[in-house]
């Protein structure tokens, strides 16, 4: 097994999870997203590891393109180990991703990553 754990969520009201889904306000999915980094805080996961991944949309909204850098650095600062912060941008990648290319940079950014931190992991 790696040692990392996965947590895989729909924001509230989007495919199974319950709750009402909002347009043009984006203030219940920054509060979706701030239950769970509660949650990743709060030690009931069982790994070491963690590894933000999105593919739909808050991630672009909580974090603008024009913006990830200084959340790279903000990220950094609050990291007991800087070496294992990447932060890497998909070229061409938006909320709506529709060319499979995306999928194929999104695979060499996660296996650049897994091999930097467990040089045997393989997607």
């Amino acid at each position: 097994m790696l040692p990392f754990a996965s947590l895989a969520f729909d924001f509230r009201g989007n495919g199974l999870s319950s709750g009402q889904t909002s347009y043009g306000s984006y203030l219940d999915e920054a509060q979706d997203i701030k239950s769970i980094v509660d949650y990743v805080n709060s030690g009931r996961i069982d790994g070491y590891q963690c590894f933000v991944l999105n593919v739909m949309g808050g991630g672009d909204t909580v974090v603008p393109e024009e913006d990830v850098w200084e959340y790279d650095r903000i990220m950094r600062l609050s990291a007991p180990d800087t070496t294992r912060v990447t932060t890497s941008v998909v070229p061409g990648a938006s909320h709506f991703w529709s060319a499979t290319h995306e999928l194929g940079a999104l695979q060499v950014v996660v296996n650049s990553w897994l091999n930097s931190v467990l040089p045997l992991a393989k997607l």
